[in-house]
């Protein structure tokens, strides 16, 4: 039996200065982020953090993520064009991830039944992309907390078709 959460990511794929990247759509971040190799690989100035803006922010998982400053960019969602306000980040795991800030911009809906971002008001729809095959996504049979700098034996549930691979481990 196939679900939502088994057919559909949370990533679109996007253009910033005519280059390809996929973005992370994350409602729960309300700025958007771009990481800063990345940023510099495109091209784009990246203006210094004023002395009132924080120098870091923490991450999903609790990690202190360095802010370089913020950057302003064109981005291209099949062919529907947005000026945007990224704060850059070292060591963003994701090359650039959409937040509220930036989704408000687009007028954008997300339809999880059929794993659709709109935007501009349904002129424009695209698909939700995973960023991993389902085959190489792991999953906890039950909850597990690790410490840091630990490492423990967990019980795993995996696709029929796994084949011993990187792979992730999601909460189930």
């Amino acid at each position: 039996m196939s679900t939502v959460t088994d057919t559909y990511g949370n990533s679109i794929d996007i253009k910033i200065n005519r280059r390809q990247t996929r973005a992370l759509i994350d409602t729960g971040s309300y700025f958007t982020y771009i990481n800063a190799n990345f940023a510099d690989k495109i091209g784009l100035e990246i203006i210094p953090p004023s002395l009132d803006t924080p120098t870091y922010m923490l991450g999903a998982n609790g990690t202190h993520l360095d802010i370089l400053g913020c950057a302003t960019a064109e981005i291209n969602i099949t062919g529907y064009t947005q000026a945007v306000d990224f704060v850059v980040i070292n060591n963003l795991f994701h090359n650039v991830i959409l937040g509220i800030d930036t989704l408000r911009q687009l007028r954008a809906a997300i339809d999880v039944h059929t794993g659709t971002l709109s935007i501009a008001d349904d002129w424009i729809t695209v698909p939700l992309i995973r960023r991993f095959p389902i085959r190489n996504i792991l999953r906890t049979i039950s909850s597990v907390t690790i410490p840091s700098q630990d490492e423990s034996h967990i019980l795993l549930r995996a696709a029929r078709n796994y084949v011993l691979q990187p792979s992730i481990i999601e909460p189930i």
